[in-house]
Formats: C-alpha cells, structure tokens, sequence
C-alpha cells in the first residue's frame, strides 16, 4: 500500500493582493512606476518580490494589514548628486528630491535612511523620513521617526518605522537646517514591509 504525501501549494506570483484566508502565502510584485525606487522604476522592473502570508489574527489585532511580510527585498533608491540646502523654514526638499519611494501596498514599514553631509558652518542639520509629504515626526500615521541629526562631516544612519495608510503614497528623505549651509550627498533611502494590505 502506497501513501500519497500531502504538500503545500506553491505560493502563487501575484501584482494585486487577493482577498485571502488564513495561511495563504503569495509572491507579490507591483509593476506601478516609483516602487522599485526613484521615479520609474518598479518592483518588476528591479527584480523585488515580496513573499507575504494571510494571518488574520495578526499579533497586534491589526486585521487593516493581515499579510505579513515572510522574506524578499527591500526597496531601494538612492541620489548620489552633491546638492547644497540653505536655511529655510521647515522641513525642506533638495534640488532633486529625496530619495523617494512609492509604497506599493498600504501597512506599517520599517525604512532605513542615511546621507552624507558637509557644512560651511559647524551648525548641524537634520533628515528625516516623510510620508506622502508630511513633515517628519514621532511615531504616527501618515509620519515618520523623528529626524536625526547630522554634525559637520558626518554620515548618520536614521532607522524607524511607521505607518503608510495609501497605496501609492510616497515615503521620502527630507532636510532641515536652521542656519548656514548643507552639502548633501550619497543620500539612501531602504523600506521593507512589515505587515501590508
């Protein structure tokens, strides 16, 4: 007598989420421009998947975002122009903007920042992760962490998490500077989901 060996099925490649049920796992690739990182670009078009698994009763009792991301790539954008930032009011925007991210899936993402940065002065500046625009602050929605600040001739990481409510909006780096110069360069920016949907 023979027995037959039940297996799992294979995840199944897919570029919109499916409604899905408890333990269902798909690979997840957006072909919209902007999530693979900078303007066009797409996951496709970079080569990043997502494996992601159904959990409705997610730790955290968080059923907005029941797919829970297994493994895959982070998405990546970097700017590697030398642009100066006077002081200004706010949070600020280099001549090119960024790095930017379009967020392909609504959920809470960890991202990981970091730029280099010389002063004409030895004030300091700041950077800190925006999504769709809004200005950097503590944990909370449609934010960021807190901005990091960078001394004279330094390159300081800036990692946190927080929360994208929109498919499609964008998470950014963005400047701050109170007085004097900045000289920004090599500037990065890394998000990964956490739970999307």
């Amino acid at each position: 007598m023979s027995f037959q060996v039940a297996r799992n099925p294979r995840p199944t490649f897919v570029t919109v989420l499916p409604t899905g049920s408890d333990g269902q796992e798909v690979y997840y690739q957006s072909t919209a421009a902007g999530t693979g990182g900078g303007a066009s670009d797409s996951m496709s078009t970079v080569g990043a998947v997502w494996h992601l698994r159904f959990r409705s009763t997610a730790s955290g009792g968080n059923a907005t975002y029941p797919w829970e991301f297994v493994g895959g790539a982070a998405l990546y954008a970097v700017v590697l122009t030398d642009q100066a930032l006077s002081a200004g009011t706010g949070w600020q925007n280099l001549a090119t903007a960024g790095p930017i991210i379009t967020a392909p899936l609504k959920g809470t993402y960890r991202w990981q920042a970091q730029s280099q940065s010389y002063d004409t002065t030895t004030a300091q500046s700041t950077i800190g992760v925006s999504v769709n625009d809004a200005a950097p602050a503590t944990l909370a929605d449609e934010a960021s962490t807190s901005g990091q600040t960078i001394g004279k001739a330094q390159e300081v990481p800036l990692v946190g998490e927080g929360l994208v409510s929109t498919a499609g909006h964008t998470v950014k780096l963005k400047y701050i500077r109170t007085s004097g110069t900045t000289n920004f360069r090599r500037r990065r920016l890394q998000i990964i989901p956490i739970r999307v949907g």
